[in-house]
């Protein structure tokens, strides 16, 4: 029951998942890998437009799972993987494809591996660690391994590509053009796990 509780709040997590970072990341890809002097601007950009899209989600999440889920969920469980899915993850998605841009697919591999490698720990953890775990219990080590791996990933890249920065009017000519990514993005999750959200309503 508990374990059935906090996969529905990570499938309506995923389903919002897409618009946190509005397809910045494939900008990034794009102009970077065209031209790597402009790196530090597209990764500042694109981790700005995560951190205030994903804010802004998560109280839209808030409110669509009184909506679509359960009463018996409880609101600091969905608030915890709210974060954790639009903020934290999509700033670690944002650092795979910063390597990707310059052709280190193996550290853009690493971090993939890392990320999972995290959560399977953590998974132990809860094992080990709670007789009788919660969804709300699994909802904070979700979260520090999100946390952990999103530090990870930010001293990675900066170290290793350069440190962000933020020419905000660099935004608005190019995002137009994809902002549909997430639309589509989205169509796919909801496809994948909406029956997840419908099962938590039975």
């Amino acid at each position: 029951e508990q374990y059935g509780l906090f996969v529905g709040v990570t499938s309506l997590a995923a389903i919002l998942a897409p618009f946190a970072s509005w397809g910045m990341g494939n900008l990034l890809v794009k102009n970077a890998s065209r031209d790597r002097s402009v790196f530090r601007c597209y990764w500042g950009n694109s981790l700005i437009v995560t951190v205030v899209s994903g804010s802004v989600l998560l109280l839209v999440m808030m409110g669509m799972a009184k909506a679509f889920l359960p009463r018996e969920i409880p609101w600091p469980l969905v608030f915890v993987v709210a974060i954790s899915d639009l903020v934290f993850a999509k700033i670690l998605d944002l650092g795979t494809q910063a390597f990707q841009a310059f052709g280190l697919l193996g550290k853009t591999a690493k971090l993939h591996v890392i990320a999972s490698l995290s959560r399977v720990i953590g998974a132990v953890v809860l094992v080990w660690a709670f007789h009788r775990a919660t969804a709300m219990s699994w909802s904070w080590i979700y979260l520090l391994a999100s946390v952990l791996t999103t530090f990870l990933t930010l001293v990675w890249v900066n170290r290793s590509l350069g440190a962000p920065t933020l020419p905000l009017w660099r935004i608005k000519p190019e995002w137009l053009a994809w902002c549909y990514l997430p639309v589509s993005l989205s169509h796919q999750s909801m496809y994948t796990d909406i029956d997840n959200i419908m099962l938590v309503q039975r």
